[in-house]
């Protein structure tokens, strides 16, 4: 379970670095572009929260009923809505865009449950170094607030950072 989210994450990680450096030569109002973007900015963001998923599911070594549902929907979701989106972008079929919406509904129950995990199941004091590795992936997702972006931040406080 936790290598395929790492799998997931690693995939869509490695398309969203692809897609966002093919986006930023193209033109600025280009369709294919923003299609790029788009992917590429949701996909980098909720793979780091796939990985900070998997490893709060390491470390507590029997992950509950709310993490697991976050983990895969994170997962799945990642994947149909970054993957959807370049594969829109670089084909032009337009029937892809159906498939967009159903990864975005994965993602915000992904992004539910990983709120409920915080509330259900509450960080033991030795897992606290784990926030540390959440804290530097929001700061580099901070950049992404250019776009309007804010999942970084937020979900720290969900985590129960300061």
């Amino acid at each position: 379970m936790i290598l395929a989210w790492l799998a997931a994450a690693a995939i869509v990680g490695f398309f969203s670095v692809a897609a966002g450096a093919v986006s930023a030569h193209l033109g600025a109002h280009d369709v294919m572009s923003e299609l790029l973007r788009t992917g590429a900015l949701y996909g980098m963001g909720h793979a780091a929260a796939l990985i900070g998923i998997a490893a709060l599911a390491a470390l507590r070594g029997q992950p509950g009923l709310l993490l697991i549902v976050a983990g895969w929907s994170f997962a799945v979701g990642i994947l149909l809505f970054s993957l959807s989106l370049f594969a829109l972008a670089a084909t032009g079929i337009d029937r892809l865009r159906i498939v967009t919406p159903f990864g975005g509904v994965a993602l915000l129950i992904g992004l539910g449950g990983s709120w409920g995990v915080r509330i259900a199941q509450p960080l033991r004091s030795n897992t606290r170094w784990f926030l540390v590795i959440i804290r530097t992936s929001a700061s580099t997702l901070d950049c992404a607030r250019l776009r309007g972006f804010t999942y970084g931040y937020s979900s720290l406080h969900s985590f129960g950072l300061p």
